[in-house]
């Protein structure tokens, strides 16, 4: 039993970390064009 929490822990926190590397990535290419765009005018 205690093996299996383990895992489901590292698991849950893998999910979470990949939920927000995919936020980050999202927010990222939102903010890339605006700060193209800056850096042209």
């Amino acid at each position: 039993m205690y093996i299996q929490t383990c895992t489901y822990d590292t698991e849950d926190r893998n999910m979470g970390s990949i939920n927000t590397l995919s936020a980050v990535i999202d927010i990222i290419k939102v903010v890339q064009p605006l700060i193209a765009k800056l850096n042209l005018s």
